[in-house]
C-alpha cells in the first residue's frame, strides 16, 4: 500500500505518519470534532484556547511538541494544520498548500533568525522522516530565507514572508521551493506564543493566496 493509501485508509495525514514513525507517538488526532468545526483546541496555563475553523474540503490536523519527526525544534506545546484539497496532487493548483499553528508554551520571543533555523529543520526532519527511504536528498538543500514585512492578514505582533527550499517528500522527491507568510505574536490570556504560517509552491498573487490569507486571518486565540 502506497503512502498516500495508508495516509486515507488510517485517517492520517503526512504529518502524523511522519511522526508515528519516530520513537514515540506525537498524539496526532484528525478525529476531534472541534477540529473540523472550528471549535476551541488547545489549552493554556490560565485556561485560554485558540481557535482555528477548518474550510471547506481543508483536512486538519493535531501533534504535540517535541514533534518526533523535528526533535531538535526548543518548542512545547501544539502543532496545528489546515491542509489544502489538492495537497498531494503535483497537478493541483493547491499542491503542498496549508497552513500551520505552532502553539507553544516558551516565553523566548522567536524572532526572524530563530523561525528561519527553525523552518529548515522542521522541513528537514519531516523530508528524511517521510521519503529518505525512497528519495534521495541532499542536507545542504534545506534552506529558509526570511524578510520582515508582507501583508498582516489582520493579526497582530511580526510578520515575515519569504521560502524554504525542501523536497516534495510524499510523491516525487524533487526539489519543491514553499513561498511561506508567517506572523508571531503573544496570546497573554492563554499564556501561550504563536507562530502561524502559509505556505505554498505558488506565488502570490495566486488564487491559493486569497484562501490562505482567509484561513490565516480566521485564527483566533484568547
Amino acid at each position: 500500500m502506497n503512502l498516500k493509501d495508508r495516509l486515507s485508509s488510517e485517517s492520517r495525514t503526512a504529518w502524523s505518519l511522519a511522526s508515528h514513525r519516530g520513537a514515540n507517538s506525537a498524539k496526532a488526532s484528525t478525529s476531534d470534532a472541534s477540529s473540523s468545526t472550528g471549535g476551541s483546541l488547545g489549552s493554556g496555563g490560565s485556561g485560554g484556547t485558540l481557535t482555528w475553523p477548518t474550510p471547506d474540503g481543508w483536512k486538519p490536523e493535531t501533534l504535540a511538541f517535541p514533534l518526533d519527526f523535528a526533535p531538535d525544534l526548543p518548542y512545547h506545546g501544539e502543532e496545528v494544520l489546515r491542509f489544502a484539497p489538492g495537497f498531494f496532487d503535483p497537478k493541483a493548483s493547491d499542491d503542498w498548500s496549508y497552513g500551520f499553528a505552532w502553539w507553544v508554551e516558551e516565553k523566548a520571543p522567536i524572532d526572524g533568525a530563530a523561525l528561519t533555523d527553525a523552518l529548515t529543520k522542521y522541513f528537514r526532519g519531516l523530508c528524511l522522516a517521510v521519503g529518505a527511504g525512497k528519495f534521495s536528498f541532499d542536507p545542504k538543500h534545506f534552506q529558509t530565507s526570511l524578510s520582515q514585512g508582507g501583508p498582516d492578514d489582520g493579526l497582530p505582533g511580526a510578520t515575515y514572508q519569504g521560502q524554504v527550499d525542501s523536497y516534495d517528500a510524499f510523491t516525487t522527491g524533487a526539489p519543491l521551493t514553499l513561498r511561506v507568510r508567517a506572523h508571531v505574536f503573544e496570546c497573554p490570556a492563554a499564556n501561550h506564543q504563536v507562530v502561524l504560517i502559509g505556505a505554498s509552491p505558488a506565488a502570490n498573487p495566486a488564487p491559493i493566496w486569497g484562501e490562505l490569507s482567509k484561513l490565516l486571518s480566521s485564527f483566533h486565540c484568547g
